[in-house]
């Protein structure tokens, strides 16, 4: 696959006849696969594909069938593209909706999990993924270790509270500590949890030494990062 630049074309080019259709089938792939791996290729390394959709009835083709064209460099967000399909009849265009996101470490399943099981130690990995706001756990994998398995995940699958029982709560009172961080800086301080909350979700702390109320996202029983932190 070759990068031409946005507002131009970004194609596949293989080694293969003009008309693919007439090639063996075990080299098709859906197109909806080949635009999602051409959209991929494309973005810059802080930005991943979150969903794809297409016009038009589902087909196998060949990746070098297909090109698309940006109308301006990728950003976080949705946005609809023209994608051209070459076949024996000539050229046929598609429109592609898709939808970007910034990449953030979430938990995805590194093995199939069946449901009803047990989360091992290792069954779990920190990655770093395009996903809506608000989805995917951004928690260490050993949280949940032990947890119940809801319905059958496959393999590197973004793991959520649908696919996994919630770690429990922790309580009110909770001594815990708060860490701000800013590229390389990083400062800590303790607190307080003013109120139960699973890890994961948004905490508020009262830092020890001062009457003042901070937020932030509960990473572990006893870890806060503030919000804003990088």
């Amino acid at each position: 696959m070759t990068r031409i630049g946005y507002g131009i074309v970004i194609m596949g080019i293989a080694l293969s006849p003009l008309f693919p259709e007439a090639e063996a089938g075990r080299n098709r792939r859906s197109l909806e696969a080949v635009v999602r791996a051409q959209v991929d290729q494309a973005l810059p390394p802080n930005l991943g594909v979150i969903s794809v959709s297409l016009s038009g009835p589902r087909r196998r083709v060949r990746a070098s069938a297909v090109s698309i064209r940006w109308n301006r460099a990728p950003r976080s967000g949705r946005i609809t593209l023209p994608v051209v399909v070459r076949t024996r009849r000539g050229e046929r265009r598609r429109w592609a909706r898709i939808e970007l996101g910034d990449k953030v470490p979430v938990l995805v399943a590194r093995r199939r999990l069946r449901a009803g099981s047990r989360v091992g130690a290792t069954d779990l990995v920190s990655a770093s993924r395009a996903v809506r706001r608000g989805k995917g756990w951004r928690i260490p994998a050993q949280t949940l270790a032990g947890a119940k398995v809801l319905r059958d995940v496959p393999a590197n699958t973004i793991v959520d509270d649908s696919h996994v029982q919630r770690p429990p709560p922790v309580a009110r009172g909770t001594k815990v500590i708060v860490f701000v961080k800013r590229g390389r800086l990083q400062v800590s301080r303790r607190g307080t949890l003013q109120y139960a909350v699973r890890p994961g979700e948004s905490a508020a702390v009262r830092l020890k030494g001062v009457n003042r109320i901070v937020r932030g996202r509960l990473v572990d029983h006893r870890t806060v990062l503030l919000e804003g932190s990088k």
